[in-house]
């Protein structure tokens, strides 16, 4: 007798461990299937959201992005698009500046440049440099005598012209038709009457097209969609 109950009793401690390890068991399953499916839900969640904002979804056009990742409200960007926003043109401030060491002129917010003076003594600080102080020669009777100040420096009558215009030039009595043929960076082709000239540089130096002499003073090219593009020139 005492015989059986041993044996009942052991049989049913395994039938105990048996159970409690076939529990743990399904927890476990049960614990990792719910991991699962919480990470898949997150991840479902994360890959239908976008930050709203505008962005750039190509190099010259920018949109807004909403938070369901959908676009509207394309722009074209002329410059270009960076980091959501149209990159802008060049701006200046205005007012007299030095364009070189020896020329003065107007500078406007659109960095293009008019009323150009030329400076005798350099230019520097954004202004003509004043001419040299008067100096006193010692005669052999002791007497000084002054030296007389320069006259003051002629302003140059620089005119503007820009391309799909046209304007008529008088020079001794002959009336010359000027207007621009064709224009790119820093150059330009000038036609005078029917006689187009080759590429002109910014040079300075005087050319005579179709008898005309003229001077290009500088050449104002802005590359975008409705940027400036013209000449300014002189008749000596």
């Amino acid at each position: 007798m005492v015989i059986i109950k041993q044996g009942a009793f052991i049989v049913l401690i395994i039938s105990i461990l048996f159970i409690v390890s076939c529990t743990v068991t399904d927890t476990d399953v049960i614990n990792e299937t719910l991991s699962v499916d919480i990470e898949n839900q997150t991840d479902e969640l994360n890959s239908g959201e976008c930050s709203p904002e505008w962005i750039c979804i190509s190099t010259k056009i920018k949109a807004y992005q909403y938070s369901n990742c959908s676009i509207a409200g394309q722009k074209e960007c002329p410059l270009g698009c960076q980091d959501g926003e149209c990159k802008t043109a060049k701006t200046c401030d205005s007012g007299f500046t030095c364009i070189n060491a020896d020329m003065q002129a107007y500078r406007r917010e659109d960095c293009t440049t008019t009323q150009k003076i030329w400076c005798d003594f350099g230019c520097s600080n954004n202004e003509c440099n004043p001419q040299l102080e008067n100096v006193t020669h010692v005669t052999e009777t002791n007497e000084t005598v002054a030296e007389e100040p320069d006259e003051a420096v002629p302003t140059i009558d620089i005119n503007r012209l820009e391309i799909g215009d046209e304007v008529v030039v008088t020079v001794a009595e002959l009336n010359y038709t000027l207007s621009i043929y064709n224009i790119d960076l820093d150059r330009v082709r000038i036609q005078v009457n029917s006689v187009r000239s080759d590429w002109l540089e910014r040079t300075g130096n005087s050319t005579t097209v179709g008898g005309l002499e003229i001077t290009i003073r500088d050449v104002l090219f802005q590359s975008y969609l409705g940027g400036l593009r013209a000449i300014e020139y002189t008749i000596p």
